[in-house]
């Protein structure tokens, strides 16, 4: 079974924009963002990775945390 983690505490420490604005950064819904980084669904690694680039972020720690 594949473990799902919490990632919105890696998300506030990467910027405070809420889940809505970053899923419209990415072109991505915010329904699915939000169910991804609450745990409710796997979360693709390429998503955290896009997510700290387009902070201007390590997506190192994104990746650890998932």
């Amino acid at each position: 079974m594949t473990e799902i983690y919490d990632l919105r505490p890696w998300l506030t420490s990467v910027t405070s924009d809420s889940i809505p604005v970053v899923a419209a950064r990415l072109g991505v819904t915010h329904g699915n963002l939000y169910k991804q980084l609450k745990g409710e669904a796997p979360i693709p690694p390429i998503t955290v990775v896009r997510i700290a680039r387009s902070y201007d972020q390590n997506p190192i720690p994104g990746l650890v945390a998932c």
